[in-house]
């Protein structure tokens, strides 16, 4: 029979970078941290882990876990909760593809980049060309100028 009681434990939990604090229950004098008390915090945590070891559930003499489902608290450490590798693969792929379209947007980006400046090169050399023949038609006229006034 479980109960709540005023001077219960805390057990930290940790999932991915957030670390909360969740009173523990006590079952039959065993101190346990209940899988559905972390997943009201974090729904899609399957699994507890301590130290690197995916923690059992406890089970009764048959075998089979006890419901609900939980594990013996470890109060003077962090139990990390972990999701399905499954999940987290979709994360990871939801991830990639946000990454693949900030890609593909900046690649846009960077074609008008290169469009603009290949646009600015061409007015340069005509401006360039069109100084030339200035300069020359300057010329021309400053030597033409110059062997009149001789």
């Amino acid at each position: 029979m479980e109960r709540t009681n005023p001077k219960a434990k805390i057990q930290s939990v940790r999932f991915h970078d957030i670390l909360v604090q969740i009173q523990t229950v006590d079952f039959n004098g065993i101190e346990c941290l209940c899988l559905e008390d972390v997943q009201r915090r974090f729904p899609p945590v399957t699994a507890l882990c301590f130290d690197n070891i995916q923690l059992s559930f406890l089970r009764d003499t048959n075998g089979d876990q006890l419901i609900p489902l939980r594990i013996e608290a470890i109060t003077d450490q962090i139990i990390e909760a972990v999701e399905p590798a499954e999940q987290s693969n979709v994360v990871m792929h939801r991830f990639l593809n946000r990454i693949d379209t900030n890609m593909q947007e900046m690649n846009k980006k960077t074609d008008i980049i290169l469009a603009n400046t290949q646009e600015t090169l061409i007015r340069i050399k005509h401006v360039m060309t069109q100084i030339k023949t200035s300069q020359l038609n300057f010329d021309q006229y400053c030597t033409e100028y110059v062997s009149s006034s001789l």
